[in-house]
């Protein structure tokens, strides 16, 4: 037996990938294949004089002297297993985490940070994948690594580099790494390569952390947004409430400038209640980093909103971009400098054009000096402004840069600008002018016509508003040619293309539709064209075509919200109410809200107009109750139901007012009412479907599952007819906890199965359901850390999404979890947050575990709940996840 190893200690850690579900569908051939999986790996790390001190689920700890055994044995076993002629197509792939450290022990037994970070590592990686901090990289001499980047640990505090090994015979390729966890807010995960703005990129990060407002300025195009995204990403884990974007680019007035925020950051603004008053309470407490891009043609609502939240809300930091200062006291203003053209191929602006040219030219250098001398001087004269010099090395496609320079002596004339304009800002302009003076009339037209997309658009998109009449084909062309000159920018993901604009070259393109005359013509066929492709989606809602749809609504979401904003401006109530009613129940689906707010600001108008969509609208609203608001909800379901039978109304969604008023009712725990409602839907052919399914809920959950169990199966054959994977999943969803109780085992089957199906369907909302009612099943009768983990996937989704009905519910759940776990305190406090929720926003057996904490606690108990109760949404949030890692730590190996 090798001696244990100590000292400078090597951890390995394993896990199959998947195995859960493996055991539950294909026990016998699991269970022969572990063993199997068991002898590979542990004679790999006994022939490097390894020791296994770990077991737990399907995976081992193990420790080595040396890091370069342990990477031997990591290998080994990945290509043993790769090779293993496992029965029927079934694959064993195993994920793995290495880190060095110096070793903790005690009793025979590893302890301590190093190894819990191992299993952090693991907890990252895929199947067939090694991972490797930096400790380990640095002690492998000749093994091939591959930089993956900072990344987060779960209960670890900063960032780790990252590392994957390499070898022959495994795969190199794999998805990005796991998420430790979901962050709050919407600013995208990593924010790339930021050239030549080390210094300015150290100062607004000090600057933020001491100023509670920092404004970004400079001319368009100088690169406010890169550096603003960047330095937020920096300060991404010192705000607990998230670093959100709002662009309000696409904002035309003053009022679309709190109604942005307010969309963005999911506030709910109830009907009576000011818009900024309901952004300051509902942003109270919540540690935010508030990212407002592109203020400088609303400056004055801007700096109205800044005002009022640096003083009313002192957890807000707010970090802006714009071509001037907002004036705000507050203020620290960071003119962004131009990059620096000097210092040869080393000079930042240099550089910045060889890496755009290399983008679009494979192979580009300036090898020749005559290219660098040219390429130097045209960075000179594009005054170091990035936008300027990305568009002159575009020209790269088809001219050297000593033609761009040249060209630029006739183009780059100061002729046009405001009288007072900075030059920078006039030799930019011209930079863009330039681009368009060299489209044909008709791509002009068309790029003219894609400016009025708040969020890019598709070709379906671009057809019915830029067309002019032309087929699909003729406008690929033109697109085509646009996307060549760098004038819109192409995504491809998931098989489907979607074009976009770089900002100031869509505001230069607005700014030429608003002197063509046709800027309220081409945004009308914008507001349309959603609308069409709304109703099209909401006829197709119970259909296998619902999951393309949602894609599409969760990639169009921002262009429906500017379509919806330019119809109120304008006064088009129905328009505005097409879009909201349209968009609510498919953005149900992935768990979005902001239609349901939508409708409510319209119904005062709505109401005293008697709009055709006026009980549509009340539906709508009625969604408030996923936001909290339940009693609202209800009334709004009843105005639906008493204009149900008045011939002057459009009742596209009113026909299914009852579903939203029962779902209002369950949520207030009148479950009678609810399943009365579901039962005369029922009994209506058009209905039935949507009946069943809500019956076979209401019964299920509201203390009635012996008739739930003896109508499931019928409700689910019913459901199924169609198609549609959303009333599949409600059905199963109520199926599950039918049997929650009296066969666990069953249910948790059938809360995998419904899974399974709502991630391939695109169903978010259902998908967090039941991954929390999966936990709470799994924490009393399963893998109790499975159960923390999902606990703390959907709390995090949850409060991201605003949906504080789910949050209500999993924190409840946390509540039974904790106190389970030998942590009454924090249970406690938990316990007191969710004091005052409606009665269907907490898990069913919530109050008796509450009984049991306050005979345990005894007066200890009201204190913690009294702490709980002060607690903001922001707080209780970070509260919960630190609670559910540090369980998960103290129920890690070692």
């Amino acid at each position: 037996m090798p001696s244990r190893p100590t000292g400078i200690v090597t951890f390995l850690f394993t896990d199959i990938e998947g195995s859960t579900t493996l055991w539950d569908a294909r026990p016998a051939d699991m269970s022969r294949a572990l063993a199997r999986h068991d002898a590979i790996v542990r004679g790999a790390i006994a022939s490097r004089d390894g020791i296994v001190f770990s077991t737990g689920g399907d995976g081992v700890g193990a420790a080595f002297g040396r890091a370069s055994a342990a990477a031997e044995a990591a290998i080994e076993v990945q290509r043993a297993l790769r090779g293993e002629p496992w029965p029927d197509g079934m694959a064993i792939r195993v994920r793995m985490g290495l880190h060095t450290g110096e070793a903790e022990e005690r009793d025979d037994d590893y302890f301590g940070a190093v190894v819990n970070e191992a299993a952090r590592v693991m907890a990252l990686a895929h199947g067939d994948q090694i991972l490797l901090t930096a400790t380990t990289a640095g002690l492998l001499g000749p093994f091939e690594v591959l930089d993956l980047g900072d990344h987060g640990l779960k209960g670890v505090s900063g960032t780790r580099r990252l590392f994957q090994l390499a070898a022959g015979g495994l795969p190199r390729a794999f998805p990005p790494l796991r998420a430790a966890h979901p962050d709050p807010g919407n600013l995208p995960a990593g924010s790339g390569r930021l050239i030549g703005r080390d210094d300015a990129v150290e100062r607004v990060v000090a600057l933020l952390r001491t100023s509670r407002l920092v404004t970004l300025t400079g001319v368009g195009g100088i690169g406010k947004t890169r550096l603003a995204t960047h330095v937020a990403d920096l300060l991404r884990r010192e705000h607990a409430g998230g670093v959100w974007v709002v662009d309000l680019a696409p904002v035309t007035d003053a009022a679309g400038v709190v109604s942005a925020v307010v969309s963005t950051l999911r506030v709910p603004a109830p009907p009576g209640v000011a818009v900024a008053d309901a952004l300051a309470a509902g942003l109270a407490g919540r540690r935010v980093l508030l990212l407002l891009d592109n203020c400088e043609h609303v400056v004055r609502p801007v700096a109205d909103l800044v005002r009022m939240l640096v003083e009313r809300v002192d957890s807000v930091t707010v970090l802006a971009t714009s071509r001037e200062g907002l004036g705000v006291a507050a203020e620290h203003l960071w003119p962004v400098p131009p990059l620096d053209a000097t210092g040869g191929t080393a000079a930042p602006a240099v550089e910045l054009f060889s890496e755009r040219a290399r983008q679009l030219v494979p192979g580009f250098a300036l090898a020749d000096r005559r290219d660098l001398d040219a390429v130097i001087e045209i960075c000179h004269r594009l005054d170091g402004v990035p936008l300027a010099i990305e568009l002159a090395a575009a020209r790269m496609v088809s001219m050297s840069p000593a033609e761009v320079r040249d060209r630029l002596d006739q183009r780059f004339r100061l002729l046009a600008g405001g009288r007072g304009a900075l030059e920078r800002h006039q030799t930019l302009r011209h930079a863009v002018g330039w681009s368009f003076e060299l489209l044909t009339d008709v791509e002009r037209t068309v790029l003219q016509g894609t400016s009025v997309f708040a969020g890019g658009l598709d070709l379906a998109a671009a057809v019915d508003v830029c067309g002019d009449g032309r087929d699909e084909f003729e406008l690929l062309d033109v697109l085509a040619q646009l996307v060549r000159k760098s004038l819109l920018l192409v995504d491809r993901r998931e098989g489907r293309t979607r074009y976009g604009h770089l900002e100031t070259i869509r505001q230069f393109a607005e700014e030429q539709l608003a002197v063509s005359g046709r800027a309220d013509e081409r945004r009308r066929l914008h507001a349309e064209h959603l609308v069409a492709r709304l109703e099209q989606a909401i006829a197709e809602f119970d259909s296998p075509a619902l999951p393309t749809h949602l894609g599409w609504l969760d990639s169009e979401l921002d262009n429906i919200g500017a379509a919806y904003h330019w119809a109120t401006a304008t006064g088009d109530l129905a328009t505005a109410a097409a879009l909201a009613c349209g968009a609510m129940p498919l953005a149900l689906c992935i768990q979005r809200f902001e239609p349901s707010a939508w409708a409510e600001r319209l119904l005062p108008a709505a109401t005293a107009a008697e709009i055709p969509a006026l009980p549509d609208l009340y539906v709508t609203a009625a969604y408030c109750s996923m936001t909290g608001r339940p009693d609202d909800a209800i009334r709004y379901g009843q105005h639906a139901l008493e204009l149900e039978q008045d011939a002057r109304f459009v009742h596209a969604m009113s026909r299914g007012a009852w579903n939203l008023l029962a779902v209002a009712f369950a949520f207030t725990l009148a479950y009678d009412r609810a399943i009365a409602l579901a039962e005369a839907a029922a009994a209506r052919p058009e209905h039935r479907t949507q009946g069943l399914a809500s019956l076979l809920m209401y019964t299920a959950f509201g203390g009635y599952p012996e008739r739930a169990r003896a109508i499931g199966d019928d409700v689910l054959a019913a459901v199924s007819t169609t198609g549609g994977p959303y009333w599949l999943a409600h059905a199963t969803w109520s199926y599950g906890r039918a049997f929650a109780d009296s066969d666990p085992r069953r249910a948790l089957a059938v809360y995998e199965e419904g899974l399974t199906h709502s991630r391939a369907n695109r169903l978010r909302f259902f998908e967090m359901g039941f991954l929390r009612e999966a936990a709470a099943l799994e924490f009393r009768h399963g893998d109790q850390a499975r159960a923390l983990g999902r606990l703390d996937e959907v709390i995090g989704a949850t409060y991201t999404s605003g949906d504080m009905l789910d949050f209500t519910i999993t924190t409840s759940h946390l509540v039974r979890a904790l106190a389970a776990s030998g942590q009454p305190a924090a249970a406690a406090v938990l316990a007191g947050w969710t004091e005052n929720k409606p009665g269907g926003y907490v898990a069913a057996d919530h109050e008796t575990v509450v009984d049991a904490l306050r005979a345990e606690l005894g007066a200890d108990y009201d204190g913690r709940a009294a702490a709980g109760r002060a607690l903001s949404v922001d707080e209780v949030y970070a509260f919960a996840r630190d609670q559910i890692d540090a369980e998960l730590v103290r129920r890690s190996p070692g």
